[in-house]
């Protein structure tokens, strides 16, 4: 369901999570875009779906039980308390960025058998937490099948990365400077 459909509405949210099945899987992705706190964002949720008819949806009177409900956010300081509270949030999992371990068995993973050097190579070469798992899948989609050139796209991302944010620093201290 996205929240920030034109079409959505307190009865309209209401009738899709009474239609969902009985034992499932709801995913409500980027409620921080639908709302900021209690208010709906300008352009989101424009059709009607109020914070009030959000709750209740999900954990009012009406709401079924048996399913398991998915939350995602970019920025969970966003979210009113009421919607994180228990009962509604039960589990917050992070998804953080890539530490060594997590990368050296990622690409292991991506390419299979023969891939140590080059897992232990990126590991190497990525600072901690400088990489999300969606950055390092892109780059390895670069060279599907050669792991030692995944390991270089992987590096050429991050000099990109490091340029950029090289260009942002000093057109920002040239503004401060005027």
């Amino acid at each position: 369901v996205s929240l920030s459909s034109a079409r959505l509405t307190d009865d309209s949210f209401a009738e899709a999570l009474a239609g969902a099945a009985r034992r499932c899987v709801l995913l409500l992705e980027d409620a921080d875009a639908a709302f900021a706190g209690r208010q709906a964002v300008a352009g989101a949720a424009g059709g009607g779906l109020t914070f009030s008819g959000l709750l209740n949806g999900i954990a009012g009177v009406a709401a079924q039980g048996g399913r398991l409900l998915f939350l995602t956010t970019n920025h969970v300081d966003r979210l009113d308390e009421a919607l994180l509270r228990p009962g509604r949030v039960d589990v917050r999992v992070p998804f953080e960025r890539c530490g060594g371990e997590q990368l050296r068995r990622y690409l292991r993973h991506f390419y299979g058998e023969g891939s140590d050097a080059a897992a232990e190579e990126l590991c190497g070469c990525v600072p901690p937490g400088s990489l999300s798992v969606a950055q390092l899948q892109g780059a390895l989609m670069l060279a599907p099948h050669d792991p030692r050139a995944g390991v270089e796209a992987v590096r050429e991302m991050l000099a990109s990365q490091a340029r950029t944010s090289s260009g942002m620093a000093s057109e920002k201290g040239r503004e401060e400077g005027s």
